[in-house]
């Protein structure tokens, strides 16, 4: 059975795009990934407001949890607005970062004087908070995660579910100044199917925002030529990015490194794994 992975936001630090409209999408970062009739949300950037019924609907409403990958604001922007269809509260998992968990992150978002309303008022959560390197389940997908270079810490999630490896890594700091991966990062990578990575800016921007908490295209390639993964999925662009500028970067990596598949991800696309 694949993994459906629908991109809802694309877009890092806020919502915007330097075309308008965009092709590859203006909404921060959030993807939903439907296993079957499980379903999956990853991040609650403004993207999440793009999850509406014609995509609940093909899941179980019971079977969906949300990931955070870390508490950054353009990865929270959807959240206030989003009402989960399931009875039951919603489960929240989100790492532990300079002593804060998801609950606290977002009851923090939650309150005035950035939402007039508390976080009872948009829906039932329950929170599971865990130290980066916890293993844990949701449903039939297994779950490992892993503490990756970032200002205030992150993390990136390995989902197996169905005979398929996602690894999802939407915020990382690459630690340059060349294009030689983590040795960690490569072993929690080896043999998936497909990693959704940071590539915020091209490769020759990148260098004049060492230390800016982001990555790029080249770095994403040889992180996964090194692990033996034939998939990158670029995501997390420049708002400020056009839409040629995207172009333009796709088929640079196109021409780089045919080994490695990258396609770049676009709000609105299915990518099948």
């Amino acid at each position: 059975m694949a993994f459906k992975i629908h991109p809802l936001g694309v877009r890092g630090s806020f919502p915007g795009s330097a075309t308008r409209p965009s092709a590859f999408g203006q909404d921060t970062t959030c993807f939903f990934l439907r296993v079957g009739d499980q379903g999956l949300i990853l991040d609650a950037g403004s993207g999440l407001t793009r999850l509406g019924p014609a995509l609940l609907n093909q899941v179980k409403a019971d079977s969906l949890a949300l990931l955070l990958t870390h508490y950054h604001l353009d990865h929270l922007l959807g959240f206030p607005f989003f009402r989960s269809p399931s009875a039951q509260p919603l489960p929240v998992h989100g790492p532990i970062l300079e002593a804060r968990g998801p609950e606290e992150a977002l009851r923090h978002l939650m309150a005035p004087p950035l939402i007039p309303v508390g976080l009872e008022a948009v829906g039932a959560f329950a929170f599971h908070p865990f130290p980066a390197g916890q293993r844990f389940s949701i449903g039939e997908i297994a779950v490992e995660t892993l503490a990756v270079s970032h200002p205030g810490g992150a993390i990136a999630y390995k989902l197996t579910g169905e005979g398929r490896v996602l690894v999802f890594i939407p915020d990382i700091e690459h630690p340059g100044p060349d294009d030689t991966p983590d040795v960690k990062l490569v072993d929690f990578i080896h043999g998936c199917d497909a990693v959704i990575y940071d590539c915020m800016f091209s490769p020759q921007a990148w260098g004049a925002r060492r230390g800016w908490g982001h990555s790029h295209w080249r770095a994403g390639q040889a992180l996964c030529a090194a692990a033996g993964v034939q998939r990158l999925i670029p995501t997390h662009f420049d708002p400020r990015a056009s839409d040629e500028d995207l172009e333009m970067q796709d088929r640079e990596a196109t021409a780089c490194t045919p080994a490695v598949l990258t396609e770049f991800a676009r709000e609105g696309n299915v990518i099948l794994l």
